[in-house]
């Protein structure tokens, strides 16, 4: 947003400026971009997902994927594997925008026994803190681990800060994790329900309450594989290994019941749309 600090009458009788607060002055943008609805591809990308989320979900070009976890419940884990299993997607390297320091990054790849330590170097790891719209890719993929408030408790801002993000996007897609508080009802991160609007696919990550394991859940999901088949709300138990690989301990279920991973397919009910 471009502000203008000089108060002159002048520009507020055209089309250039419009007041946004005491002796703050915005530039009018009248652009508009059309939609050409006869070029615009309707196929969704080729992405692998983890937990095996692409048998329900589509992810299309310009998608917001959220990953709100606790403390510990493998946000970093998930997203790397995430990298990891669209090293060789077709739409470049992986960028990794992380907090953490190389010398814990490489601590945690080597401790992996299902991360091939030649194939993880096709991923871009990067440090970077703040301002990801401004590095990530348009036309590829990209992760922020993780994305926090911009000034101390200023959750209500990280929706503006993933819109940000999403107006920087043409052709590709970027997942973005946030924080979420320890044993909170809520199904969202810090930020609360508004971190969801711009998303196309929103997962919850929680700690079993006596740290056995962790669920994830989906929260959102806008495009379906089966238009039939909704998969809002659920729930899939994993364990973590030494920080970074998952171990699955059931299958999808809805949340409530928790099925094995081996009895899946047939103690399950298809979900209709209701």
């Amino acid at each position: 947003m471009k502000l203008i600090r000089n108060n002159h009458t002048y520009f507020l009788k055209t089309d250039f400026v419009e007041r946004v607060g005491h002796g703050l002055y915005r530039q009018i943008d009248s652009k508009l971009e059309t939609i050409d609805l006869t070029s615009t591809s309707q196929l969704p990308l080729n992405l692998k997902l983890p937990f095996d989320l692409e048998r329900y979900i589509k992810i299309y070009p310009g998608s917001i994927i959220i990953q709100a976890g606790e403390t510990n419940a493998g946000k970093t884990a998930i997203s790397i594997n995430f990298a990891y299993l669209n090293r060789d997607s077709g739409m470049g390297p992986v960028l990794f925008l992380c907090a953490e320091h190389g010398e814990q990054l490489k601590d945690r790849l080597s401790k992996s026994k299902t991360l091939n330590p030649v194939q993880v170097l096709k991923i871009e790891f990067k440090t970077r803190y703040d301002n990801f719209h401004h590095v990530i890719k348009p036309n590829g993929i990209s992760v922020v681990d993780w994305l926090e408030a911009p000034g101390e408790g200023d959750y209500f801002k990280l929706e503006s800060e993933i819109t940000k993000i999403q107006k920087k996007l043409s052709k590709g897609v970027c997942w973005v994790n946030l924080q979420k508080d320890n044993g909170r009802v809520s199904d969202y991160g810090q930020g609360g329900p508004k971190t969801a609007t711009r998303s196309q696919l929103y997962l919850t990550l929680r700690n079993k309450p006596d740290y056995s394991g962790h669920s994830i859940k989906i929260v959102k999901a806008k495009a379906w594989v089966d238009p039939t088949e909704n998969p809002n709300g659920l729930v899939r138990e994993y364990k973590l290994h030494s920080g970074i690989d998952i171990e699955l301990l059931s299958d999808w279920h809805m949340g409530g019941e928790e099925i094995p991973k081996d009895d899946f397919f047939t103690t399950a009910r298809k979900r209709k749309r209701g």
